[in-house]
């Protein structure tokens, strides 16, 4: 099911362009050392999906590399698994703004 009216051959550019920058931020952000990570990372990933979670959270520390781990997991994602039909990525620090929040995810999911 499409969210929005686009044609087939418009999402088919618009999930081009999101693999080219997912390539493009894999290339420039290459994680070291933090292969334990993301396994770890993944399995949490797996399990939220057998419960059927829609949203997960990673939060700790400012500083190390949080955004980082979870950044090339999305991507590898969109790269390899095709896991998902819609997917987004947004930034959240503190303060917390609901607008600002709702608006880059819904730019990042059309």
């Amino acid at each position: 099911m499409e969210i929005n009216n686009a044609p087939a051959s418009q999402n088919v550019s618009i999930s081009n362009c999101k693999e080219e920058a997912a390539k493009k931020w894999i290339v420039k952000h290459p994680l070291v050392g933090r292969e334990s990570e993301m396994i770890d990372l993944d399995l949490n990933v797996i399990f939220a999906r057998r419960k059927s979670y829609q949203i997960m959270s990673v939060w700790g520390i400012a500083g190390v590399g949080k955004s980082a781990l979870v950044k090339n997991m999305f991507c590898q994602r969109i790269l390899k698994a095709k896991l998902f039909e819609k997917y987004g990525w947004v930034d959240v620090s503190h303060p917390f703004n609901l607008w600002d929040f709702s608006r880059v995810l819904l730019a990042n999911l059309t």
